[in-house]
């Protein structure tokens, strides 16, 4: 298939996670410890201001490393006063990264951090990069058109359908590729049940919508911008119960 008959749809990063070491207030430690067992308690994430927003906290931690764990439409962030591994470790939404870009979502964290009076030196702990085309009907054969330096090379089948590729190894932690058949992996996936009232820790406007773009359909519009940051607080209010 020639190159001329490929359209791309989409492309840029599609995940982004940082971490920082910091000091953390003992104080910010014990609210988060108390909104944890509330949620525990009530079997139900716990509303919690910080850094000027409103977030949410679990009752469980993150990546087994994070003690606490907070939920926001435009990341998700770990929490931990241990010295063995970074304070914070934030991984943003792909939703907030289309709306705004990595600059946008960097800035709101930053501006959240100084809010919360807290100085941290962010470090990329992983970066995904996505390109989204249509035109390209996979086989078996196009394996042999890559080269890569790495010794594994993957290949997936749906039944005796090529569903794509992999190359590299996460375990390597350096780079991985793939390169999938996203119509495909659609089919495959089964539906969520539309909620009449929706979750507030999970608001619709972030829930995860495919990239690709059937033919002869027009590409989803994504979220607004105030969506994905997230309603401030007014100076002066109260933030929500704790």
């Amino acid at each position: 298939m020639s190159a001329q008959q490929l359209t791309e749809l989409a492309s840029g990063v599609d995940s982004l996670y940082v971490s920082a070491r910091c000091e953390l207030a003992e104080q910010l430690i014990a609210d988060l410890e108390a909104a944890k067992e509330q949620a525990r308690l009530e079997g139900s994430p716990t509303p919690f201001g910080f850094g000027g927003y409103d977030w949410f906290v679990k009752a469980g931690g993150l990546n087994r490393t994070h003690r606490f764990r907070l939920e926001h439409q435009v990341a998700t962030v770990g929490v931990t006063d241990s010295d063995h591994v970074p304070s914070l470790f934030v991984q943003f939404r792909s939703q907030a990264i289309h709306a705004v870009g990595t600059d946008g979502v960097l800035r709101w964290l930053a501006t959240a951090l100084d809010n919360a009076g807290i100085e941290a030196s962010l470090q990329v702990s992983r970066i995904d990069l996505h390109a989204d085309w249509q035109g390209w009907n996979l086989t078996g054969d196009h394996r042999h058109r890559f080269v890569c330096r790495s010794r594994s090379l993957a290949t997936y089948e749906e039944g005796t359908a090529l569903s794509g590729f992999g190359f590299g190894n996460r375990k390597s932690k350096t780079i991985v590729a793939r390169i999938y058949d996203k119509s495909n992996e659609i089919r495959h996936t089964p539906q969520r049940p539309t909620r009449s009232t929706p979750n507030p820790a999970r608001p619709r406007a972030c829930e995860r919508e495919p990239r690709c773009v059937r033919p002869g359909r027009r590409r989803a519009r994504r979220p607004r911008l105030g969506r994905h940051l997230g309603r401030r607080h007014r100076p002066g209010t109260p933030h929500p119960a704790r």
